[in-house]
Formats: C-alpha cells, structure tokens, sequence
C-alpha cells in the first residue's frame, strides 16, 4: 500500500481531476503514472479506509467525494481507450508481481458484474479487459513479450515526433538561410499606408458599395457636363450682356476696311 504522503497526493489529483476533468484530464494520467501503483485510487473507490498524513483529507465531508472522484478516475484514466495493461490496473511498468495481483484483486471487486444491477454503471466490458491486462502481466514470459511490444510502439511514436519536429525546423531553417522556400523581399507598397489602410481597406472590406458610389459618381458629372453649356448661354442672356461690335483693323498704306 502506498505511502501517507504518496496517498494524499494522490487524493489531491483525484479531487482536480474529478472538480475540473476538461482541465485535468491529461495531467491525472500523466501524474498517475509518475505516481507509480495506484492501489489507493482503488481503494477509496471500494470505500476502503486509507491513511492520509493531512487531517483535511479525513475530514468526513471529503470522505463521498473522494469515493466518487476515484470511481470516476478509474472510468477514465484506468479504462480509457488505448489504456495499457498497466493503466487499466493501475499500476507502472515496473510493478512487482504481488502489486500485479493486488490491484487486479480490488479492480475486480469493483467492476465485476456480479457485483452490479444491470443498471451498473460498471460496464461488463471493464471486466473482460481487467482479465486480460492481468493474463498478460502475471505470466513472466507474456509479460516480457507485452513489454517489447510497448517499447517498441514508445520507439515508433518517438521518431515519428521527430521527424515532425525535423519537419518543422527544417522548414524554418531554410527560409532564414535563403534557400528555395526563403522568403523574398517584398515590394515597397504604391500608394501611401494612410491610404491603402484606410480608403484601401472600406473598399476591400464594402467592394459592392463602392462600385455603386462610384457609378453615381460618374453618371453626375456626365450629366454636369452636358448641362453646362446651357448654363451658360442662360447666363449670358439674364445679365443683359451684349458683345462689342468688332473693331476694324488699319494697315498702313491701305483702304480702310470695313468691319467685319
């Protein structure tokens, strides 16, 4: 049985994770097996007594929630799909044999359907994998197999993590190096950044309103132009303006010439 201190870190994890699971969630089961066997985990979820070095963690108003958060840590962090051997017992890779028998021994008490209604909210699905994470752990050579196989599959998702961290700083070293993917410089802008971020941008963001605006625009001063010269003969006939006869021009030694 783990440690009084190991337990109430433990109770800690479980009280986050059950309060908060979205939040949590990655955290217990990445805390669970830094943690090592989780046999109190099981316990507090069969209402079995645990010892806690803090007082709080004894305190009779945390006694249902700590049953409830453990019920509910086991459904999924233990259970969880993709869950190893290990995990749906609860226990780490170097788990001895006796802790192999001991957690598969509580789970079981916990998750066995005779020990439900039918309205169990243990499914009978919980029990046929608790049966064969313990096959597997219990036999020295199985578990030696299942070990490979785990070790194996770790290699696989290590090396694909890095070829895509390879992937990615490649991608960036070679800009900055100025191969093919390097950036290229780019263009001083052709109009002024006062202009292009404001009227530029109403008429990216409003293309319609501004094809309509500048339709109106131009059909007014068509119509302005066609109407001017009206304009101004009206003008000129209101204000009672007339032209000064023309003036006729003298060139020495000549006839005088009549106006024209």
């Amino acid at each position: 049985m783990s440690e009084p201190a190991t337990a109430d870190l433990i109770a800690e994890l479980l009280l986050r994770h059950y309060r908060d699971p979205m939040r949590f969630r990655a955290q217990a089961a990445r805390e669970g097996r830094a943690l090592g066997s989780l046999d109190v985990v099981l316990r507090l979820a069969l209402g079995r007594p645990v010892e806690f070095s803090d007082p709080a963690l004894r305190a009779p108003a945390l006694t249902d929630e700590l049953e409830r958060a453990a019920a509910f840590h086991i459904q999924q962090s233990f259970l969880r799909d993709g869950a190893t051997h290990y995990e749906v017992l609860g226990l780490g890779p170097d788990a001895p044999a006796d802790a192999v028998r001991e957690n598969f021994r509580l789970l079981m008490q916990l998750v066995h359907p005779d020990r439900h209604g039918a309205d169990s909210e243990w499914p009978a699905s919980f029990a046929a994998r608790a049966n064969l994470a313990y096959t597997v752990l219990k036999s020295p050579t199985a578990r030696a197999d299942y070990d490979g196989q785990l070790a194996a599959t770790n290699a696989q998702k290590a090396a694909a993590r890095s070829r895509e961290a390879a992937a990615r700083g490649g991608g960036s070293a070679g800009r900055s190096r100025g191969g093919a993917n390097a950036r290229q410089p780019v263009a001083p802008p052709l109009w002024p950044e006062w202009l292009t971020a404001g009227v530029g941008g109403f008429v990216r963001r409003h293309p319609g309103f501004t094809v309509f605006a500048g339709l109106i625009g131009f059909s007014a001063l068509m119509i302005g132009a066609a109407m001017w010269p009206e304009h101004e003969q009206g003008l000129g006939v209101e204000s009672g303006y007339v032209a000064p006869p023309p003036v006729a021009r003298v060139v020495p030694g000549a006839a005088p010439s009549r106006p024209v």
